[in-house]
């Protein structure tokens, strides 16, 4: 039988393993696991694996019919970010429904006229979407975001701040 596993019990086993020595262990909480999976488990002692956060994506697509069809007839239920560029200049940053999301985007008062280019990304958590979406946003300076009105606020996340605003002088070498 096939369980599926929250995220917390993923964890637990996760850090079991990174405790113990031997192949097999006997979870003793209710906690780790639903009742009736409390029995042995075989855990394997590798490295652990990363969760993937993306499961299909497109880069610098050329907006062109032939692409934005392609989209539009392989994109059902696809959900996830993906930004508009101006040539190579970001200059917005979306999520939701791909598929829909260009649709819209190409028909656009706004911003139909200002892009030429686009990416997307396919996320595995839907859940996720906020968050890889704000990342996104805050990793482009808001110059390069010129249609995109939102300034990126993550859900959950605590801002820490800095010491010091005053950086330390480097010296470059001149490349003349």
């Amino acid at each position: 039988m096939t369980r599926t596993w929250t995220h917390r019990q993923q964890y637990a086993a996760y850090k079991l393993t990174a405790l113990t020595t031997s192949r097999e262990c006997r979870f003793q909480s209710d906690a780790i696991l639903p009742a009736g999976d409390q029995n042995l488990m075989s855990i394997r002692k590798s490295k652990p694996r990363s969760i993937p956060v993306v499961n299909e994506y497109g880069t610098m697509w050329a907006r062109n019919p032939i692409n934005l069809k392609w989209i539009w007839t392989n994109g059902r239920g696809w959900q996830g970010v993906y930004i508009l560029y101006d040539g190579s200049m970001p200059v917005y940053v979306g999520k939701g429904h791909i598929r829909h999301r260009i649709k819209q985007a190409v028909r656009s008062r706004r911003r139909g006229q200002l892009w030429d280019h686009f990416s997307w990304y396919v996320l595995n958590d839907t859940k996720m979407m906020h968050d890889v979406e704000v990342l996104v946003l805050r990793m482009f300076p808001p110059n390069l975001r010129a249609a995109t009105k939102q300034k990126g606020k993550f859900r959950h996340g605590e801002s820490v701040h800095q010491q010091d605003k005053i950086a330390e002088y480097i010296t470059r070498k001149s490349w003349a």
